[in-house]
């Protein structure tokens, strides 16, 4: 099981819900193994779990106006009306007193008719207001806090990508497509890399459920033959800054690596991480440099 597949399948578990079957049992278990050898999967999971704690914490913990209390007891101790569901006797004696006293009748508290529904007065309402103005201003604090969390911990490791593209069965075909990254930013060729002697099969294909944009291409080699390619771009903000190419672009000549029967490099550039796998030797790499790069 590789660290995408380990990553998607922990996020999904939830402990205190029943397991539907034993694939999922087997699955959750293959998952857990994973992650006890895989240092950079153990540091992706301790960081989500850091975030959920923050999150709980936040939600727990909602800061309120100091007086707050202290307001709301005293309006409700001064304007405590009588209860609704009083004996209409006991309210018919208010209403007699009230009367006695020479009260005016606008402070007049008829007796309820059987049958009918209770007479809310206009000093319930406003309590009933205070108590749910409250309420919205704590749920108003707790959404803004959360809003700032809720942005994950970058955790794309590059050469996870790499392994994902060089295999012989990945296939356009297989990929939903990408039009804009999780941001709205629109996704962005590398402009140190002659990507015109590209041949793109668009659309830009999305790499799992991942917010990785990839090209599918192919370009001609030496001796007229015709080598496939995929090149990934990934936000700079999501890739786990352990991880994050030396290079600053494609002109700095990345150090290659080999993975099967491709040759894979990857550099920064701008805002982008771009990952690009081309079958074939490193000197087919050289030949995708711009044309004005010149003698140096």
């Amino acid at each position: 099981m590789n660290c995408l597949t380990a990553r998607q399948l922990l996020e999904l578990a939830r402990p205190d819900e029943p397991v539907a079957d034993d694939f999922e049992i087997g699955a959750a278990g293959e998952a857990s193994r994973h992650v006890e050898t895989c240092p950079a999967c153990q540091t992706a999971v301790r960081r989500q779990n850091q975030f959920d704690a923050k999150v709980g914490a936040m939600v727990r913990d909602v800061p309120v106006p100091a007086d707050l209390k202290g307001r709301l007891l005293a309006r409700l101790h001064t304007e405590a009306p009588m209860p609704v569901d009083a004996p209409a006797e006991i309210a018919g004696s208010a209403a007699t007193v009230t009367t006695e006293s020479a009260a005016s009748p606008a402070t007049f508290v008829p007796a309820p008719v059987p049958g009918s529904p209770p007479i809310r007065s206009r000093s319930s309402m406003r309590r009933r207001s205070i108590i749910a103005g409250a309420l919205t201003a704590a749920c108003l604090v707790t959404g803004i806090g959360a809003w700032f969390l809720w942005r994950p911990a970058p955790s794309i490791n590059p050469n996870e990508i790499a392994a994902e593209l060089v295999k012989d069965d990945f296939r356009p075909d297989q990929i939903p497509e990408l039009t804009k990254f999780a941001n709205g930013a629109d996704v962005r060729l590398p402009s140190t890399m002659n990507t015109r002697r590209l041949d793109l099969a668009l659309p830009i294909r999305r790499l799992h459920a991942l917010d990785v944009a990839v090209y599918f291409f192919t370009v001609s080699g030496r001796n007229k033959t015709m080598l496939e390619g995929r090149l990934a771009v990934i936000p700079k903000r999501d890739v786990d800054p352990r991880y994050l190419p030396l290079a600053t672009s494609y002109l700095a000549g990345p150090l290659p690596e080999y993975k099967g029967r491709y040759c894979v490099t990857s550099w920064v550039e701008g805002e982008f991480v771009y990952v690009l796998c081309l079958k074939g030797a490193s000197n087919e790499l050289d030949r995708l440099v711009p044309p004005n790069r010149g003698a140096a």
